[in-house]
């Protein structure tokens, strides 16, 4: 069972075996882990646990509550409206603000979101699509800058990483479409799983609902890079970088106003920033992969994996019930 493991799943659970700890896979997919501290069960799903504040989790998987959690700390975050339909209240929030994205309220991968709306047939169209994963869609103003995640564990600080989305490289010749076909069959490219030593394949919906048109008829001139997909998110075939010892002190700032208050064990915290003045904390994930963080193919490994496990250990001492009559 231990190869049908999600990647940081599976480090986790050695982890604790190579620990000594109990451990035993429940299920696989779902993930559940189940392990003893003390003659204690607990229970793990990815890396959910039951040190997680539950008001927490509950602000991370809807994107509205986050944008008023933001409010409410003063962190910067996009504009954001939540509709159930095409409605005058959407088209206007367009009109507004000319170039927006279009996103499930719940949700995470980069499924369902849709970036760079600016006209009403494709309002209509990426709602419709947002609508494939929650009855509720948000939409937030585009705002542009680099795509930093921070992790966070136990409360510190513990990686960072700066994504970039799925791109290809024209040659004067191929249309969009061809390009990708072509790039896919790269073997850089490991299918629509991410594999240890390949990048995902870039999904074909997630390209046709970016590009448009685009995806049939542009041409990029030779050399020309472009960018076929939303999100930049490896799950979407993008890719990433370490940025931990760059990361900028305001973002870091931030992110711990919400970790604390919120009272994550474990989260990542999603920036879009171009300068201090500059930024917005466009979601929170709460529950990150870590794996990425310890892979060396993205920088220098970090030891978050072992970082949650002594968070995981250090926080699953036995309750006291002397008291409960």
């Amino acid at each position: 069972m231990r190869n049908k493991l999600a990647n940081t799943v599976a480090l986790v659970y050695e982890e604790l075996l190579n620990r000594g700890v109990v451990a035993e896979i429940v299920s696989t997919r779902p993930s559940l882990i189940k392990y003893e501290i003390d003659g204690r069960v607990h229970y793990l799903h990815s890396v959910v646990s039951d040190n997680e504040s539950a008001v927490a989790y509950v602000v991370a998987q809807n994107k509205w509550l986050t944008s008023m959690v933001c409010d409410d700390l003063g962190v910067p975050h996009p504009t954001s409206l939540t509709v159930k339909d095409y409605s005058v209240e959407a088209v206007e929030f367009l009109r507004e603000h000319k170039n927006i994205a279009v996103k499930p309220l719940s949700g995470a991968h980069g499924n369902g979101i849709t970036l760079s709306i600016d006209s009403r047939d494709a309002l209509k169209s990426a709602i419709s699509v947002a609508k494939e994963y929650d009855s509720r869609i948000l939409l937030q103003e585009m705002v542009g800058g680099d795509d930093i995640r921070l992790v966070f564990v136990g409360g510190i600080f513990a990686a960072a990483i700066c994504r970039t989305p799925a791109q290809v490289v024209g040659d004067g010749r191929h249309t969009l479409r061809e390009l990708i076909g072509i790039e896919n069959m790269s073997p850089d490219r490991g299918g629509d799983v991410f594999a240890d030593t390949h990048r995902k394949k870039i999904p074909i919906s997630h390209a046709t609902s970016y590009l448009g048109h685009r995806y049939e008829t542009e041409v990029p001139g030779a050399g020309q890079e472009v960018r076929v997909v939303g999100p930049a998110n490896l799950g979407t075939g993008g890719w990433a970088r370490d940025v931990t010892d760059e990361a900028p002190s305001c973002l870091i700032r931030d992110a711990k106003k919400i970790v604390d208050t919120l009272q994550f064990s474990v989260c990542a915290v999603d920036f879009l920033y171009s300068s201090p003045d500059d930024y917005c904390l466009i979601e929170i994930n709460s529950a990150p992969g870590l794996n990425i963080h310890d892979d060396g193919r993205f920088g220098p490994p970090r030891g978050v994996v072992a970082l949650y496990v002594d968070n995981l250990l250090l926080r699953g001492t036995p309750i006291d019930n002397s008291f409960v009559k």
